[in-house]
């Protein structure tokens, strides 16, 4: 009977060393799946990295360009808007210079219907 429990005893501690021996290889097979997987998937999202610093930088040069035009519109309109003002201003000062005159003659018309 010992000899058949020592026989029990070593199948069954060999069977659990098989078993071991068989998990520990597949958890290292699926631990290179993983490894490969997260590095092809590292290798995607550096690539994605460029592609957005590239869409960035894009994004940058049309805000500089987008700043530069509007100066340049703000100086036209600046520019416009005073050639207007000054357009209206001189306008306004000939209209306001003949209706002095015509007052003056107004006024002489009437000082001398007076007499």
């Amino acid at each position: 009977m010992k000899k058949i429990l020592h026989k029990a005893i070593i199948l069954v501690i060999g069977i659990c060393f098989f078993i071991v021996l068989i998990t520990g290889c597949e958890e290292q097979e699926l631990s290179d799946k993983k490894a490969r997987l997260i590095a092809t998937e590292n290798i995607e999202l550096k690539e994605q990295i460029k592609q957005l610093d590239k869409e960035i930088e894009k994004q940058k040069n049309l805000v500089k360009q987008c700043e530069g035009d509007k100066e340049v519109l703000k100086g036209q309109l600046d520019g416009g808007m005073q050639d207007m003002m000054s357009g209206v201003l001189e306008s306004i000062v000939q209209e306001n210079k003949s209706l002095q005159e015509e007052n003056a003659k107004l006024k002489t018309q009437i000082e001398q219907l007076k007499k």
